[in-house]
């Protein structure tokens, strides 16, 4: 199976997505059986409100993110396993915080914790998935109860959060589990996957060492690098899975950088990315598989 790591040069919006499902485009089009895996994303009810209405329609909790690679890949595995490990966002309700005459500064802060609403881990044990829901108990933030309602239907089993630190335990105690073992069903029977990262994350998992290549996206340019070259300068930090690439950018060197365009709006809509990114995405696939 080849395998290619593909991770944001940015904190945000460096066109991980974008590029990806150009990859995957461009692998199909060589006769590959190609799949998708996003160990963990993160998407906003308020920001991403259309994505909020297809998980409603679903009734599954997922990112924008995880379903433009779904539907890259032909829906060919669960999205759930596809993308094993999610969390909702929403936004202070600012009208709720005045009337009850708490100082808003605390919730207008960027803590993850402070505008987290729900989420979800998936794991596979004995053939099936299991989904755990989580949810924050209270707080004070605009809810998304409809949706919350609808997956806590279907969770194997429901968790109520209080505090940052129950917020922490959980992802310590379920998302190593969730993405090994949902990685394991979302390759079986493909010879060529595409792994997309969390932001500028650059060793999500233990499982992107096995990558035939990682490449940084950037607005105009992909760097492609060794995998080994990225994790072995991840493991010299304190924390080797919190690493994000401005941590490192100054002790690894690309092999090889390509250039690729500026797009419209409509020519990503409209399924021209394979098209404008060919050089990039041939050269990087091809790397891959001769």
């Amino acid at each position: 199976m080849s395998m290619i790591y593909v991770f944001g040069v940015l904190p945000n919006d460096s066109g991980k997505t974008t590029f990806s499902t150009a990859l995957i485009n461009e692998a199909k089009g060589l006769n590959l059986e190609v799949s998708a895996f996003k160990p963990l994303s993160g998407h906003s009810y308020w920001w991403q409100y259309n994505s909020y209405q297809k998980c409603l329609e679903l009734k599954k909790l997922f990112s924008e993110d995880a379903y433009k690679l779904w539907v890259s890949i032909g829906k060919r595995v669960p999205i759930e396993v596809l993308n094993p490990a999610d969390v909702l966002i929403s936004v202070p309700d600012l009208k709720k915080i005045y009337s009850s005459r708490k100082k808003p500064l605390t919730h207008l802060m960027g803590n993850i914790y402070n505008w987290f609403y729900m989420g979800r881990f998936t794991y596979i044990k004995e053939g099936k998935e299991r989904n755990v829901v989580y949810y924050k108990r209270r707080g004070w933030i605009i809810e998304a109860k409809e949706l919350l309602d609808l997956i806590k239907s279907k969770a194997a089993e429901t968790i109520p959060v209080s505090s940052s630190k129950d917020f922490l335990k959980l992802h310590e105690t379920y998302y190593m589990k969730s993405v090994e073992t949902c990685f394991n069903k979302a390759s079986k029977g493909f010879n060529f996957v595409v792994v997309e990262g969390f932001n500028d994350s650059v060793y999500p998992w233990s499982g992107v060492r096995k990558a035939d290549l990682a490449v940084g996206v950037s607005p105009g340019f992909i760097l492609i690098f060794e995998t080994k070259d990225l994790i072995r300068e991840a493991k010299k930090r304190k924390t080797p899975y919190l690493t994000v690439f401005s941590d490192i950018a100054n002790n690894v060197q690309p092999i090889k950088t390509e250039r690729i365009p500026a797009l419209r709006r409509e020519e990503i809509i409209g399924g021209k990315v394979r098209e404008k990114y060919k050089v990039a995405v041939n050269k990087t696939v091809e790397m891959v598989i001769n």
